[in-house]
Formats: structure tokens, C-alpha cells, sequence
């Protein structure tokens, strides 16, 4: 990145430099307020490509700005969502980073402000964990100090680049035990890397061994190696803490040659800020395309950008977070190695957010998915009601009371989705406001609501039965069931098309008819304009009441369904099988089709990849756990790009790889509202989101 280069509504003032958790920070001023600067922290170009990464930024970016406290810089800007890079401004501070402090001060901070600098950060930790919040990124880099006391940068910052990544750099000598082996982020890592910190601000030891920590003064010994405690549960509390350290800063807390660094580095930041704001001033009158400045024959050596990148020098303690000097030119930071991305194999990524659904979700619903609107609502069912999720916060927006969901949700556009219950509603995707529903087949009708068939425009189609007395008066089989396409715009039924008892279950929708199941268990294709049967087909051993079968798409026109054992393939028209897949063993859950392959999981946690026209295998992958008994129903999901295959097995969820069947992780969890363990499914997956149901529990993992 270099400077003058425009980020967001943004333009870098200084030169820019990777620090230890792969985030890029630089000193930018606001294209409409140059005299105002900001932090802006920016990932690696290459590292942004990558879906996942981009939403774990932007879930934690925005996130960031429900901490509050003196210690924590205000984060003023966010990127909005989209393809474009990422990147999060806070506010500036004059303060110097704990590396340069220790500089300063001639090694070792005094013990009165090691207590004053840990009793502040404590609190600021204990403010984030009462609001669900791990900062997880804790080190020496990301503590700034200020004259009015200091400041925690980062939050999140080390998370988003390093879930599924080992520990490098200066920030690893802060990574808790249990972190290092990969697991998640939790609040006593977060008080294991303040005890680091403050252990190396008393006595100047990045890595203080335990000869360092007994040479601690004896006032902060005790609280600074309980901190340091390898035992999770042997560490105290962030609050804990803050009560042992008190008092938090004072006026004076800091030492004089620290309070002069941060005189030196505000003096040299006004200097960039006048810069700009100037060179902004004389480019106003312009209108010509935009481009380097000609130089000033009567300008020194040094010329503009060189004072620019001369008074940056003086910030780099901030802006770097303490690593390292500002790129001194373009060609040097080009050169400089970008760091190399190394997974854990088999270690699932940490999740955006956790939520508690408010009841526990019951085996009926457990069929009713939930949906994702527009990439930003999470809609689900949740008891005999729905919520509806903040997709990149888990911040819970609304809930809708007792109204049971009876299958799939769907994007009505406008702002609303259909949620089917015992009629259907139009409700609001934001708010939860219930806009209309359909009196027509509400219980208590000559016809009530049974379950949805599919949507698509302004017509949704789903089949209703007769109830009550109308039932009882009904001559004929014919006239209990029916299949109805309804005018979701101008409110008002379409056409009804008798079939007896309705099935269940999704209608396969192609460009002209409906697939729908009868209830002599053949197959019959309806006009999805006028409902009149088109033909009707029998598939060879498809037993009634199952759903659709997959539709592998032209040319090869096969419908695969799922009989214990096998996957069979039979062409559409004439019903003859085109091809089995089968295992001697182990019982097939749903096949799920993307592009030119299908993708299956058994009961036995085997997922397999086939060819979708032959049935040829292309992988098969066993999860390695050992299976006592077979699971009653596997789950395959595939992730929103198509690029992760997701098993939901007897014991994790596990993500492969699409292409050659690669582990990339396994997920599993236990915790609050969990009771049974994890048994955890797949419920969903958006843009660079799977979401994972367990009990009443929703997780968002970061997938692609």
C-alpha cells in the first residue's frame, strides 16, 4: 500500500508496513477532512481474496464497535459489504506503543504504571467479555500508550487472520497454551496475553521465564504470574484483575521520557495532517485526471513525499503497532516477504458469533431450515416461533411469537419473506413486522394450509387439505387435497389443482412444470401456469412419500433418488435407470448436486463426490471417528460458492474440500444450552457463511 493511495473514502498519508497478524496499518486522513487522521487497518490483498477471511474482517470490524471505555480507540468507519477490500479506521490517539515505551524508559516500565497500565486493559477486557466479546489478539503491539492512560488496538484483528493459522511473529509470545494447539479464542487467553504484557512491561522480557517472573516487584508478582497461569481455569477474571491491580492511570502516570516520545510523535503527526491538508488546498482548483505531482525545481532533495514519509517515521510506533519502521521507499515494501498462510489441518475455523435460540428447537422443526435473506438476516425457526439474526453480528433483531414454521422460508422481495406456519405471513426481514397474511387458507377454511412447494416471482405454490366438516362431506378422495398457485402480489389464488391426500416435502421447479409426488407413489409433471398434469412417470423402487429426487440438469436429464443403500439415477421421461451407486454397508442421506458432481454423506460419516452423469466416484472420504451406531439421517451442504462440501456427522461437522475430498476442518462444540453433547447439523449457507444448529444453539462458521 503505498501513500497517497485511496482506501474507502480515505487517502494514506504514510507509508505502510504487515505487522506480526498480517494486518496492514497506515496513517490516512478523510478524503473531505484532511486535517482529521485515522488509523486504518487493511489486510493483505492477497490474504482479502479469500472469502471467509473478508467476512470474519468485517464480522469483527463491526463488532469492535461495541466496545467502550477510555482504553479503547473509537472505531469511527467500517468498509461497507462487497468485493472490495476491507479495512477498519479508528480514531487517532498521540500515543506510543509498549515496545517503544520500554525504549523510552530505558527498558523496564516503573512499577506504579505497569499496575496503572494493567488495571486499565483489565477493564477494558472485562467490559468486552460481559458483552460476549474475545479481543484474541493481545501483545505488546497493540498496547498504546497515552498521557491520559493507554489504549488496546486490534480487537479481532488477529482472530480474522489467524483462525485457521499458527501463530507467528512478536504477537505469538502472547497466545495462550490452549490456543497454540488451536483452540478457540476464549476470555482467560485474553488474561493470560495481559499477564504476558505485563510481565514484559515490568522487567523488559518479551518471554519472561519463570527466573524473570520471581525478579517481578513482590506487589505485582502475585497478580502477574496468576494471570500468566498455563491452567485456563487457574486465571483469574478480567474484572478480577482490574480489582488486584487498582488504581487505573492518574495524571503523571507515565514516565517523563515516555511523555516525551508522545509529544516528538504528535508534533511530527500534525506536520502529515498540515501536509496533506495543503496538497489537498492546491489540487482543489484541478479538474484534470488525477496523477503525481510535478516536482518543485525549487524544492530540496527530500521534496514532498519525502517530508511526508519523514514525519510518518516519527507515528510508525502506532501505526505498525511497534513491529517495525515505515517503508523508507516503494521499492523496499514491495520487497518485503508477505507472510505465508499455514492451516491447521483439520482445526475449524472460530466462529463469527453464538446464539442461544429462545426454545429449544423441536424434531418438527428440525425440518423447517432457516433462511438466509440477502446475506444479512438470518431467519429461523425457533420453537413455535421465529427470530431473526443479524447474519455477520448474531445480534438477535426481532422475534415473531407463535407462529410454528411448517417448512421452507422464502425471499418475497421488498423486504419481506414468506414464513409458512399454520396459513402463511409476509413479514419483514429487518423488523419482524407481520405485512399480510393469507385469510384464504387460515385453519377454519374449507381448505387449510399444508405445506410449501416452491416460489419463484410473484407465485408461490403449496399444497392444502380440507378440514373439519368440509372434510367429512368430501365425496371423493380427490377433493382432500390439492396443490394451489397463489398470487403473492395481488394476494389471490391462481389455480387449484385436486390430488388427494397432499404430500410433503419440496416440488422439484423447472423452467415449465412442477415435479410433484403422487400419492400412488409415481412422479407427475403440473404446468406451473395453468395446473394441468403434463405426465406422470414411476420410478422403479422409489417408495412413496419421499422428497423429489435431485435433478442433475440437461443434458443427461436424470432425476437421482436415495433407496437405503444405493443412489439410483433414472432419466426423467422414460423412468429407466441410467445408473446405481452402492455400499455394502451404510445408508445414504439426501444426494446434494453442484455443477457437474454430486456430493453425499452415509450413515457411517463416508462422504463421497460422484459424477452426476455416470455415477463414477471422484472421492470418498471416511471422518476417521469411529461410528457405534449409524447415524439416522446424514447431512450434506455445500457452501455458497460451491467450493466446501459440509458432512454433519454422528459427532462434528466436518468441511472438505470440493475438488479432491481435502479435510479443511471438523467443528464440534459444547456449551450453555447444549445438553445432550454436540449434535450438531448444518442448517445453512450463505455468502461465506455455513451456520451449524445444535439444540438451541446457532453457530456462524466462516467458510471458503
Amino acid at each position: 500500500m503505498e501513500p497517497r493511495q485511496r482506501v474507502g473514502p480515505y487517502r494514506v498519508i504514510a507509508g505502510s508496513h504487515w505487522d506480526a497478524d498480517h494486518t496492514r496499518y497506515c496513517l490516512a486522513v478523510g478524503l473531505t477532512a484532511p486535517s482529521h487522521a485515522v488509523v486504518l487497518a487493511v489486510p493483505p490483498a492477497a490474504l482479502a481474496q479469500d472469502t471467509a477471511f473478508r467476512v470474519r474482517f468485517r464480522s469483527e470490524a463491526a463488532n469492535s464497535r461495541r466496545l467502550t471505555g477510555p482504553a479503547v480507540p473509537p472505531v469511527v468507519d467500517v468498509a461497507p459489504d462487497g468485493p472490495g477490500l476491507p479495512w477498519v479506521a479508528t480514531g487517532y490517539v498521540p500515543a506510543v506503543p509498549l515496545p517503544q515505551a520500554l525504549a523510552a524508559a530505558g527498558g523496564r516500565l516503573p512499577e506504579p504504571t505497569v499496575r496503572a497500565l494493567g488495571a486499565a486493559l483489565a477493564r477494558a477486557l472485562a467490559s468486552a467479555h460481559a458483552n460476549g466479546l474475545v479481543h484474541a489478539g493481545i501483545s505488546p503491539a497493540t498496547v498504546l500508550l497515552a498521557a491520559d492512560g493507554p489504549r488496546l488496538l486490534g480487537y479481532g484483528a488477529a482472530r480474522a487472520a489467524t483462525s485457521d493459522r499458527r501463530p507467528t511473529g512478536r504477537a505469538a509470545v502472547s497466545v495462550p497454551p490452549e490456543q497454540r494447539t488451536g483452540g478457540w479464542p476464549q476470555p482467560p487467553g485474553d488474561v493470560f496475553a495481559l499477564g504476558t504484557v505485563l510481565a514484559y512491561a515490568a522487567t523488559g522480557h518479551p518471554q519472561p521465564a519463570p527466573e524473570a517472573l520471581e525478579a517481578l516487584p513482590g506487589s505485582l508478582r502475585h497478580a502477574i504470574t496468576a494471570a500468566y497461569a498455563p491452567d485456563p481455569g487457574r486465571r483469574p477474571r478480567a474484572d478480577e484483575l482490574a480489582a488486584e491491580l487498582a488504581p487505573p492511570p492518574a495524571p503523571g502516570w507515565l514516565p517523563s521520557s515516555v511523555t516525551a516520545a508522545i509529544d516528538r510523535q504528535e508534533a511530527a503527526v500534525r506536520a502529515a495532517e498540515a501536509e496533506a491538508e495543503a496538497e489537498a488546498a492546491a489540487a482543489e482548483p484541478h479538474t484534470a485526471t488525477p496523477g503525481p505531482a510535478a516536482p518543485d525545481p525549487a524544492a530540496p532533495a527530500t521534496g514532498r513525499r519525502t517530508l511526508l514519509m519523514g514525519a510518518s517515521a516519527a507515528v510508525a510506533g502506532l501505526v505498525l503497532g511497534g513491529v517495525a519502521a515505515f517503508a523508507a521507499s516503494d521499492d523496499e515494501d514491495r520487497a518485503r516477504p508477505r507472510p505465508r498462510r499455514t492451516r491447521f489441518p483439520g482445526v475449524a475455523p472460530k466462529p463469527l458469533w453464538r446464539a442461544e435460540l429462545p426454545a429449544r428447537v423441536g424434531d418438527r422443526a428440525k425440518g423447517s431450515p432457516p433462511l438466509i435473506w440477502r446475506d444479512q438476516v438470518v431467519v429461523h425457526s425457533a420453537g413455535r416461533g421465529v427470530v431473526g439474526i443479524d447474519l455477520r453480528t448474531g445480534e438477535r433483531l426481532w422475534t415473531l411469537e407463535d407462529h410454528p414454521v411448517r417448512g421452507d422460508m422464502y425471499d418475497l422481495g421488498g423486504g419481506l419473506v414468506l414464513i409458512p406456519g399454520d396459513t402463511f405471513k409476509a413479514v419483514s426481514a429487518r423488523t419482524g413486522a407481520v405485512e399480510w397474511s393469507a385469510a384464504d387458507y387460515a385453519p377454519g377454511r374449507a381448505y387449510a394450509f399444508e405445506a410449501p412447494l416452491a416460489l419463484s416471482g410473484d407465485t408461490f405454490w403449496f399444497t392444502a387439505s380440507r378440514t373439519g366438516r368440509a372434510a367429512q362431506d368430501s365425496r371423493s378422495a380427490q377433493d382432500w387435497g390439492r396443490v394451489v398457485a397463489y398470487d403473492t402480489k395481488a394476494r389471490e389464488q391462481r389455480w387449484a389443482l385436486p390430488t388427494g391426500t397432499p404430500g410433503r416435502g419440496k416440488a422439484l421447479l423447472q423452467r415449465e412444470f412442477l415435479l410433484l409426488s403422487d400419492a400412488d407413489g409415481g412422479y407427475s409433471a403440473v404446468d406451473r401456469r395453468r395446473g394441468r398434469k403434463l405426465w406422470t412417470q414411476k420410478y422403479r423402487g422409489v417408495p412413496d412419500g419421499k422428497e423429489p429426487p435431485v435433478y442433475t440438469g440437461t443434458p443427461e436429464d436424470l432425476l437421482v433418488v436415495t433407496l437405503a443403500g444405493d443412489l439410483r439415477a433414472f432419466r426423467m421421461r422414460d423412468g429407466e435407470q441410467a445408473w446405481t451407486f452402492g455400499t455394502k454397508t451404510g445408508l445414504f442421506g439426501r444426494a446434494l448436486r453442484h455443477g457437474a458432481h454430486l456430493y453425499v454423506t452415509d450413515s457411517f460419516a463416508r462422504t463421497y463426490a460422484l459424477d452426476a452423469a455416470d455415477g463414477g466416484l471422484k472421492w470418498k472420504r471416511d471422518n476417521g471417528v469411529s461410528v457405534k451406531a449409524s447415524l439416522p439421517y446424514p447431512v450434506t451442504s455445500i457452501s455458497g460458492s460451491g467450493r466446501t462440501v459440509l458432512a454433519s456427522t454422528v459427532s462434528s461437522v466436518d468441511a472438505y474440500a470440493a475438488d479432491d475430498g481435502t479435510l479443511l476442518w471438523r467443528f464440534t462444540a459444547v456449551g450453555a444450552g447444549e445438553e445432550k453433547g454436540f449434535t450438531g447439523t448444518v442448517v445453512g449457507c450463505g455468502a461465506g457463511v455455513a451456520l451449524v444448529r445444535n439444540e438451541r444453539v446457532l453457530y456462524a462458521l466462516p467458510v471458503d
